[in-house]
């Protein structure tokens, strides 16, 4: 026999109730939520349990606090060594050894510092970011060492975060390559002292040619990101990578 139970403020007959989960009363389908029905039991938990609905507006939060919470992860660790080897590897292949002590200096400056600044860029911003591997890009990147022309893009800095606008994205996405520019910089300066000219030459080689190529105006690109937030910025660091890259093979 089918059970039939009735609402305790109009009366009527539900066959299948709605029972309160604040008093455990018996309620019809118009009068089943706690504030339809005056709940005393939501009142009683109101002050246990009390939910802040917050506009969504963005803050930068304060420097010491993206300080104290920027880290590395153990993966993250792991799979920025893997990435710096591969484009180790691909710089090296083929060299001779006496060459791959500054190799390996460029290469730690630039690809390394590169995806830092990508990283303290967002999480100064508040958002979450962690470089990861991406196995086919790694792979294309290794296949590349056979090809006159290399692909250095074994993984990225991955971001996430409930907002982020023009003007951050360009500011992320121009730090790896400014970065590059700089360091580029640094060793143009480097160049000119004889004892020091190898290790120069490479790292303005490699961190000019690192830029050039993350600035690329393609969409998984820093240069795609950047044509797309701030296509002024990316016309004066792909002006000044070129520059530096064309003084590195004259």
């Amino acid at each position: 026999m089918e059970r039939r139970r009735e609402c305790q403020v109009c009366g009527t007959v539900e066959s299948f109730p709605f029972i309160c989960s604040y008093c455990g009363e018996v309620f019809c389908s118009t009068h089943r939520l706690p504030e339809n029905h005056q709940c005393p039991g939501l009142r009683r938990e109101a002050s246990e349990f009390r939910v802040e609905f917050k506009p969504l507006i963005y803050e930068r939060p304060p420097i010491v606090k993206w300080l104290t919470t920027f880290h590395f992860s153990k993966t993250e660790l792991k799979h920025l060594g893997v990435a710096m080897l591969i484009v180790g590897l691909i710089f090296s292949w083929g060299k001779n050894l006496t060459v791959i002590p500054p190799i390996v200096v460029a290469v730690l400056l630039g690809f390394i510092i590169h995806e830092v600044a990508h990283k303290i860029a967002a999480q100064k911003h508040g958002l979450q970011a962690e470089f990861r591997i991406n196995p086919m890009l790694a792979l294309i990147s290794l296949i590349s060492i056979a090809l006159p022309v290399r692909f250095v893009a074994p993984g990225a800095v991955v971001i996430w975060g409930p907002y982020i606008t023009r003007r951050i994205e360009a500011e992320i996405s121009s730090a790896g390559p400014l970065t590059n520019i700089v360091i580029a910089f640094i060793g143009l300066a480097v160049n000119f002292i004889k004892a020091l000219s190898t290790y120069g030459l490479y790292i303005l080689m490699i961190n000019s040619f690192l830029a050039l190529f993350n600035l690329l105006p393609l969409p998984m690109f820093d240069g795609g990101k950047l044509f797309r937030s701030d296509l002024r910025i990316w016309l004066i660091l792909l002006l000044l990578s070129l520059v530096l890259f064309m003084f590195s093979v004259l």
